[in-house]
């Protein structure tokens, strides 16, 4: 369950994380930008409340409101964490050769040095 910094957004609460900080709604494991790509797919509230039954109506439309209030930063959150551009990244690290499309293997297996 995410635990955080809270916000001006009482349902939302902000998790330091490795690639960066990440809003996410209280008590889950639900991150903003979750809710948000699907929104923006054009799932419905509706849609979402029934696909995430712990989710409170005021907890998503709070995670939706969070959204357009922080929309630049949520959307670049978004963009970062798509398969294009996870794979990318993949493709730029040196440590790592690319076996067959989308897998990946350290170049030094086994700790061997380089």
């Amino acid at each position: 369950m995410a635990t955080g910094t809270r916000t001006e957004h009482p349902h939302i609460v902000v998790v330091k994380r490795a690639g960066g900080d990440s809003a996410f709604i209280k008590g889950t494991k639900l991150s903003v930008s979750l809710i948000a790509a699907l929104f923006n797919r054009g799932e419905t509230p509706a849609g979402l409340l029934s696909l995430y039954p712990n989710l409170t109506p005021g907890s998503l439309y709070d995670a939706i409101s969070y959204y357009f209030d922080h929309k630049a930063d949520i959307d670049q959150e978004i963009y970062q964490d798509s398969p294009d551009q996870v794979l990318a990244e993949l493709r730029r690290d040196a440590a790592l050769i690319e076996v067959r499309p989308g897998k990946f293997r350290g170049k030094n297996p086994f700790g061997t040095a380089a």
